[in-house]
């Protein structure tokens, strides 16, 4: 069990080889854990709001912070280092993700947006619009795809070379 005082946790992620985990945390952080002693490692701050989610590159040698304060960070989880900040969005993200090869990340948005950017570059590739908030985004296994879950109780699927939606799913 890992314990971590005044939590407020709001997600937590698991590298890929279970060796570490980063927990979304209140107050602009997210906490690294060693998985297997259960130690905390460190604690990356940065952003200026509660941090919604976090997710792991492929290859474990990136996180990406979705937060409160409109933002992403990517950055290196063995130095804390901020490598990129993503700006864009009009009200809070609510989740990040990333593509199969690591190299976009997917962040989904109160703003009624989710949004690909280049990983090292932090350029903004596409804007995937919805008509009420976007609780959550995730690229398909392949990276061909993206799967987005909105307010109004819809799931869409967009093709990532076009930017558009595929297939809606309601919720009847």
């Amino acid at each position: 069990v890992l314990r971590s005082q005044r939590a407020q946790g709001r997600g937590a992620v698991c590298s890929h080889d279970g060796n570490v985990g980063v927990e979304a945390a209140g107050a602009g952080t997210a906490r690294i854990w060693d998985g297997n002693p259960g130690r905390r490692i460190s604690v990356r701050g940065g952003h200026r709001a509660a941090v919604r989610s976090a997710s792991f590159s492929p290859d474990d040698s990136l996180i990406a912070t979705a937060s409160e304060d409109k933002t992403v960070r990517i950055w290196n989880p063995r130095t804390s280092a901020t490598l990129v900040v993503l700006r864009g969005h009009e009200q809070p993200v609510s989740s990040v993700a990333f593509s199969p090869d690591g190299s976009q990340v997917v962040s989904a948005s109160y703003d009624n947006t989710a949004r690909i950017w280049g990983t090292r570059s932090g350029r903004l590739v596409t804007v995937l619009r919805h008509q009420i908030y976007v609780s959550s985004a995730t690229f398909s296994p392949d990276g061909a795809a993206i799967l987005t879950a909105s307010g109004d109780g819809t799931a869409e699927l967009w093709d990532v070379r076009r930017g558009k939606p595929g297939t809606v799913v309601v919720d009847g």
